[in-house]
């Protein structure tokens, strides 16, 4: 992320099912999808960035 305290917009996938959302990272890392303040459709409320677009693409592939 970068400097400063101010939240940044990033792509991120939920680490139980791979669903991708539009996200903002706060300034100490917490990771929350815009528009699920309760988290993944599937339950989980754990988040990585996809740094790019073919990140979750690649990991399923070599699944």
């Amino acid at each position: 992320m970068s400097e400063g305290d101010e939240d940044e917009t990033v792509m991120a996938a939920c680490t139980a099912c791979e669903s991708v959302f539009a996200a903002k990272e706060t300034a100490n890392g917490t990771i929350l999808p815009i528009g699920r303040p309760q988290g993944c459709q599937c339950g989980s409320t754990d988040f990585e960035p996809v740094t790019t677009p073919d990140d979750r693409l690649s990991k399923r592939a070599s699944d």
